[in-house]
């Protein structure tokens, strides 16, 4: 029977991102023996599995809106040190996985949320624009947008 130092239950990208922190600060620790370090989980459905089912899991595609800013402020304190690391994950040899490219959050004016995410914006110091109706139809004229929406825009 295997003895494992530590068991991480997901093997998506949460669960391999774990263990390998795991790993990382387990190494440190213990000196020359290597950490064991296991992780467990369904492996990700084969893609003839596709047509008779819709739903796997919530996450098994690469692809992740990240953004610094959120309506929970502790969401949006995890997210920045999250992102702050994405280049470091990167580093060892691990393929690319983060492009900047912005985040716009749209909402109804009533809704509570964008002036929620727009104020833990500027209290974590995270550099913001917050549109209008009018600038949200200038500057995406081509997203058709609810009347009297409006955004907080997030460029890096």
């Amino acid at each position: 029977m295997a003895v494992y130092d530590l068991v991480i239950v997901g093997r998506g990208m949460v669960g391999s991102a774990a263990a390998r922190h795991a790993t990382q600060c387990l190494s440190e620790e213990q000196g020359p023996d290597p950490p064991r370090v296991a992780l467990e989980g369904p492996d990700e459905p084969p893609r003839d599995l596709f047509s008779e089912r819709e739903v796997f899991g919530a996450h098994y595609d690469e692809g992740r809106i990240t953004r610094k800013t959120d309506p929970d402020p502790t969401w949006a304190w995890l997210a920045q040190r999250s992102i702050e690391r994405f280049a470091e994950l990167e580093e060892p040899g691990g393929p690319p996985f983060f492009v900047e490219c912005g985040h716009l959050a749209v909402a109804p004016a009533e809704t509570s949320s964008l002036r929620q995410r727009a104020a833990n914006a500027r209290a974590q110091g995270v550099a913001i624009q917050e549109l209008g109706p009018e600038e949200l139809s200038a500057q995406y004229p081509y997203l058709a947008l609810p009347p009297g929406a409006r955004g907080v825009y997030e460029a890096d």
